[in-house]
C-alpha cells in the first residue's frame, strides 16, 4: 500500500472561537455544580447520517466545489475557493469510494459534537474530523494523514 502526500490535510478549519476554547478551558464553577444538557441537531443525528454527510462533503471537496449551506458562516469565511482548488487534487488521491469507520464522537462545546472518521483506500488512509453545531451545520472540518492506521 502506498502512502500519498497530504500536505493540505494539516489545514484545520476551526473557525468557531467557542469550539477551540471549549477544548482547553475548564468548565466554570456553575457548570460543574449543575450540569445542563443542551440538545442539538448534531446530538440527535444518527451516526450513519453523519457518516453520509462526511462522505458527501469529502466528494464535494474532491471536486473543488462545496454546498456552502452545509457549513457555518465562520467556516465559510475561512474555506476559500482557492483552498478548495488546492485540496481537491490531494483529496482525490483517496479515491471515490473509501471504506469508512467511525473512530469517535464526543461533545466539544455547547451544542457541538465532533466526529472522527477513518477513511481507508488502496492509496492510503486519512482521518476526517467533522464537528456539527446545534443546527447540524459543519462548524469544523479537518483532514489529516493517518499514518497510525496504515
Amino acid at each position: 500500500m502506498s502512502r500519498f502526500a497530504l500536505s493540505v490535510f494539516a489545514v484545520a478549519l476551526l473557525a468557531t472561537p467557542a469550539l477551540s476554547s471549549a477544548r482547553s478551558a475548564p468548565p466554570p464553577p456553575s457548570a460543574t455544580a449543575m450540569p445542563v444538557s443542551v440538545p442539538s441537531a448534531a446530538a440527535t443525528m444518527p451516526p450513519d447520517k453523519v457518516q453520509a454527510l462526511a462522505l458527501n462533503v469529502l466528494g464535494q471537496m474532491q471536486n473543488g466545489r462545496i454546498d456552502r449551506s452545509l457549513f457555518t458562516d465562520q467556516v465559510n469565511g475561512v474555506l476559500t475557493d482557492d483552498m478548495l482548488r488546492q485540496m481537491g487534487p490531494e483529496l482525490s488521491q483517496l479515491g471515490q469510494d473509501p471504506r469508512v469507520s467511525l473512530l469517535s464522537s464526543q461533545p466539544v462545546g455547547t451544542g457541538i459534537t465532533e466526529y472522527v472518521f477513518l477513511l481507508r483506500s488502496n492509496s492510503g488512509n486519512i482521518d476526517e474530523t467533522i464537528a456539527l453545531d446545534a443546527d447540524g451545520k459543519i462548524a469544523e472540518i479537518n483532514f489529516t494523514a493517518d499514518n497510525a492506521h496504515f
